[in-house]
């Protein structure tokens, strides 16, 4: 073997220690990785197993504060309770006078007195009031009235007579579901704003303090409907009217009594409601009106 050859094997044995060396050291390194893996595995193992065991000991050995937040609530005592201030409750009741009255208290009234019996079924077929009853005293007061401010005109002013008109105080008593009966027993008279022959106007203000007032000086009567003359031009329920009639007497049992101071007998009406609640009108009459002339004569 020469030198050179010598030599070459040498430097390959050198290289061969050499990659052998490196080799081990990368098998050392990953024996130590994996060592120290599986020791690091068994330390967090292990302190799972502390933590475990300590969070248990606690909860089972220490003593645990829970804070609460304090409630104002206690425990009602009997005692107490029935010391409190007591809670007087007022229920909204309706005014007597809106009630309307017993069918013995109305029955007893008009046999007792002097009334006048009007039957609707004479101008309407459907009508939720079934008979009106005018007392003798306040016929002669609307007869009086009428005497004082219409007819007395028409022999000077034919042409010029105005509406004129109030309100009607009574009782009204149902005596079955939507079938009432009621009597006139007061009339109050109210001036018209804007007085003519065609219409009558009431001014809400005044209309409303007439009938408040009513129901202070005659407690014990109901606001059962309204009147007003009809001048030369027929028995009817104009828009104005009507406009009245639901905005102050809406009720079912409320009519609106109207007079023609210029026909030959003073026609006479008395509008009521139909079941519907719409009002009667001239187109749902029967052949004939009321005559207040004959009414004045009958109790004469």
């Amino acid at each position: 073997m020469t030198n050179t050859n010598k030599i070459m094997m040498v430097e390959i044995l050198k290289i061969s220690d050499f990659l052998t060396l490196i080799i081990a050291s990368i098998v050392m390194l990953f024996i130590i990785y994996f060592i120290i893996k599986r020791i690091n595995k068994k330390k967090i193992q292990s302190n799972i197993a502390q933590i475990k065991k300590s969070v248990v000991h606690s909860v089972t050995e220490s003593n645990i504060t829970i804070l609460k937040k304090k409630s104002n609530y206690e425990i009602p005592d009997v005692h107490k309770e029935n010391q409190r201030p007591k809670i007087n409750i007022k229920k909204k009741s309706t005014p007597e006078n809106l009630k309307g009255v017993s069918v013995e208290f109305f029955n007893n009234l008009i046999n007792s007195s002097a009334f006048l019996n009007f039957d609707m079924s004479e101008l309407w077929q459907n009508s939720v009031l079934s008979d009106i009853y005018m007392s003798v005293e306040c016929c002669n007061r609307l007869d009086a009235y009428l005497k004082k401010e219409n007819l007395e005109q028409i022999q000077f002013e034919a042409n010029m007579i105005p509406e004129i008109g109030g309100i009607l105080l009574g009782r009204f008593n149902e005596e079955r579901p939507s079938s009432f009966r009621i009597t006139l027993e007061e009339f109050i008279a109210i001036e018209s704003v804007n007085p003519n022959l065609y219409t009558l106007e009431f001014c809400t203000d005044s209309l409303v303090k007439e009938l408040g007032d009513a129901a202070d000086t005659h407690p014990a009567l109901s606001v059962v409907g309204w009147f007003h003359t009809h001048p030369g031009h027929g028995l009817f329920l104009s828009i104005p009217d009507l406009t009245i009639q639901m905005g102050f007497f809406r009720e079912s049992y409320q009519i609106a009594m109207e007079i023609d101071s210029l026909s030959s007998q003073l026609d006479t009406g008395f509008f009521t409601q139909k079941t519907s609640g719409i009002m009667n009108n001239s187109i749902d009459n029967r052949p004939a009106w009321y005559s207040w002339k004959a009414i004045i004569d009958a109790i004469s």
